[in-house]
């Protein structure tokens, strides 16, 4: 089945450059999919395919050389899929470093190259980034973790609000004896 996909997909890249000038949505949408081959085809090894990772990394070369918005997004989109794959393309990932501080490049853009930098630095998310400390003080106002519960006569509030909890109370303890 992969070979089949692949086959298909290989006439479609080989004028890759023609699509990406004259229908861009449709080079996203070809780009995507080639990083979906790579990604859920494997040999019975489980290793990667060969020629899925040289096609993919043409495809996203070629789209890192494109300025157009979409385009670029598209490329952030696909190395964000499948950067796990192409992690030992060094060349690669250069140029996506010295594009995630481009000015020229869009905003979009260059968080998206940003955030590829930073998984490829935590190798991809298998290692845990280091949180900021948790909360370790009792919240009475709901923190996360914690319960609400406020006895009713420790809540102020105008007499029509009170007088509804005091009924909702008063329902909730009688219906529960």
């Amino acid at each position: 089945m992969s070979l089949v996909n692949f086959n298909r997909c290989s006439s479609e890249n080989s004028r890759f450059n023609d699509v990406i000038q004259t229908n861009p949505e449709r080079a996203c949408n070809v780009a995507i999919f080639l990083g979906e081959l790579l990604m859920n085809y494997k040999t019975s090894d489980g290793e990667t395919i060969a020629k899925f990772l040289t096609v993919v990394s043409d495809t996203i070369k070629q789209l890192l050389l494109c300025h157009d918005r979409k385009l670029l997004i598209c490329a952030g989109k696909l190395l964000k899929l499948t950067g796990s794959s192409l992690n030992q393309t060094d060349e690669l990932f250069d140029t996506v470093t010295r594009l995630a501080s481009d000015s020229r490049v869009d905003r979009t853009a260059q968080m998206l190259f940003s955030r590829v930098c930073e998984l490829r630095r935590t190798s991809w998310g298998q290692h845990e980034i280091p949180q900021t400390p948790t909360y370790t003080q009792p919240n009475p106002y709901g923190a996360q973790g914690y319960s609400m519960y406020i006895p009713v006569s420790e809540i102020h509030c105008s007499s029509i609000d009170q007088s509804i909890i005091i009924c909702h109370a008063k329902y909730k303890t009688k219906n529960d004896g």
